[in-house]
């Protein structure tokens, strides 16, 4: 039983880290950046078989909301003016800092 949750599982994580590189183009993210973001993905792939959103619609959804984060990571890139032209870990942690207080 936990093989077939994490083949499901992992088989979402590859999906949504897909959908991220998709999402961020030509933009690069950074060692520190990408480490962080596969984990959150991981720990939410986590959370939804716990809460049994495995559902292609789920799937859809996670993949909308975690564009919607990449792209707020690019515009933070580019206000920070990153010479690196990487999407960097400073990024994420701004953006999410900035998510925890939106009601």
């Amino acid at each position: 039983m936990h093989t077939s949750l994490y083949l499901k599982g992992k088989v979402f994580e590859d999906a949504l880290w897909q959908t991220a590189l998709e999402t961020a183009g030509s933009e690069e993210f950074s060692p520190g950046c990408e480490c962080s973001l596969r984990a959150w993905i991981t720990i939410g792939v986590q959370r939804m078989e716990r809460q049994r959103r495995t559902t292609p619609e789920d799937l859809a959804i996670a993949e909308m909301n975690l564009r919607k984060f990449i792209d707020f990571l690019k515009k933070e890139a580019v206000f920070l003016a990153s010479r690196t032209n990487s999407i960097t870990l400073r990024s994420a942690r701004l953006v999410a800092d900035f998510e925890k207080k939106l009601p």
